[in-house]
């Protein structure tokens, strides 16, 4: 158990998380009287991260606590692989899932990354706010060279925003924030099961030392060379690979998001260059909420933030501690971003000889034939698209859903269709065209009008 109280209006705790399954009824009141012995807001508050550390050694902090600004608030890949969230408001924390944690920063710059085992309810509250942690218990001393992950995330936090302590000053010097170099490493910490403890010291404020993301529009991101580097940014997903309505299949695959924003849709000869969709890659250990995979989910187009993405080799790639958000959160809003935000038709790319493979364009040309070996068509289930129909005879023939495990009544047909087109844009080239749903239909009509 742990919680997560308010100190500066004497408010109840905002959440508390049990880790037993088996604690119900009276033998759960008594083990929550127990534990709340142990909650002491008056043991004395310190302001240096490495010297609780130092202090306490491997131990669980007891005692003592120390007054941290929550700097980020993610989840990582579970025990099991897991990268999508479960609900934890039963507090089912037992279960195998995603770990949330918490980024905390201390008034001297000191890093350390803290594991709450499985309660997301009203962790982002915390985000932004000045936090007193109690109960900690140290995993590991984490390097630049063992988990660059951590640290290409800790230096889009640094320089700090405000001078930090030195050792030996009870007050801020303004040297420190210019001259301090970046951190060399933090500590990994876990929340002990019964003494742990998580209070907001400043209530609804948010802390100066506080840095939320900073978001770049897709064209500035694209013309700067920050490789290794996190960056955050709103775009509209119009289309993903792979299209799956399966959840659980979402939570497991890697997964591409072609996206666009106003920067990339205007028209301007100096960037003629740039395209006007990207690709994103979402790895599977970015762990994705379950708002985030319902939207993916659904054919239909959607804005999504996304925060502390990594460049790589070239790519935009969503990686562990990569945070995807459909709302804006209140920093976004205040800070007016919304001026990338896209807000009429999208535009694609003409097909030429430099267009990437697996990307999307448009393309413009006459139907002159069809590739007849590749064509044929399947039925799918009408309530959920599986398109591996099981026929059955003792049913009379009747097709068998087995993720629905019904009948069939009503399959939807569907096909695969490759044309050849002549494009006037590409004279020289053979250009083959595979067929979506739609488009089939649409060709399929018009084949059979008197002028088709």
């Amino acid at each position: 158990m742990f919680k997560i109280k308010d100190l500066s209006n004497n408010s109840p705790e905002s959440q508390v998380v049990y880790s037993d399954l088996a604690t119900t009824g009276t033998e759960w009141t008594n083990r929550h009287e127990k534990a709340k012995q142990h909650f002491t807001a008056e043991s004395p508050l310190r302001d240096s991260l490495l010297d609780v550390v130092e202090s306490q050694g491997a131990a669980p902090w007891s005692g003592v606590g120390v007054q941290v600004v929550v700097q980020r608030v993610y989840s990582l890949p579970g025990r099991d692989g897991t990268r999508s969230q479960q609900d934890t408001s039963s507090g089912h924390a037992d279960l195998p899932g995603p770990r949330v944690c918490l980024l905390v920063q201390d008034a001297y710059g000191m890093f350390g990354e803290v594991y709450l085992e499985g309660a997301m309810l009203k962790g982002r509250q915390l985000e932004g706010k000045s936090c007193r942690l109690a109960g900690m218990k140290v995993l590991q001393k984490a390097t630049r060279g063992r988990t660059p992950g951590l640290f290409s995330l800790i230096d889009t936090i640094w320089p700090p925003a405000i001078p930090l302590k030195a050792p030996g000053h009870s007050q801020p010097c303004e040297e420190v924030k210019s001259h301090l170099p970046p951190p060399s490493f933090c500590y990994v910490l876990s929340v002990h099961p019964n003494l742990g403890q998580i209070d907001m010291i400043e209530g609804d404020s948010i802390s100066k030392l506080h840095q939320p993301p900073i978001l770049h529009c897709l064209r500035d991101i694209l013309q700067t060379d920050n490789l290794g580097a996190r960056c955050s940014f709103y775009a509209r997903v119009i289309y993903q690979r792979p299209q799956l309505k399966s959840l659980l299949l979402l939570a497991q695959k890697e997964i591409w998001l072609l996206v666009t924003d106003i920067t990339l849709q205007m028209k301007d000869g100096n960037d003629h260059h740039l395209p006007k969709i990207l690709p994103v890659c979402v790895t599977p250990s970015c762990v994705l909420g379950p708002e985030i995979l319902e939207a993916l989910s659904t054919a239909a187009p959607h804005s999504i933030l996304f925060r502390d993405a990594l460049r790589d080799q070239g790519q935009i790639v969503c990686v562990e501690r990569t945070v995807l958000l459909l709302q804006k959160p209140f920093w976004c809003m205040a800070s007016g971003t919304g001026s990338c935000e896209l807000t009429g038709p999208v535009i694609l790319d003409e097909l030429d000889s430099l267009t990437p493979v697996n990307s999307i364009c448009s393309v413009q040309g006459t139907v002159v034939g069809v590739d007849e070996n590749t064509a044929f068509s399947w039925p799918t289930c009408d309530r959920c698209g599986n398109g591996r129909l099981e026929q059955r005879p003792e049913d009379g023939g009747t097709f068998f859903c087995g993720d629905c495990c019904e009948l069939v009544t009503s399959p939807v047909l569907k096909r695969h269709l490759q044309v050849f087109l002549d494009c006037p844009s590409r004279p020289q080239c053979s250009v083959k065209v595979k067929l979506l749903q739609g488009s089939i239909s649409s060709l399929l009509r018009f084949a059979a009008c008197e002028d088709g």
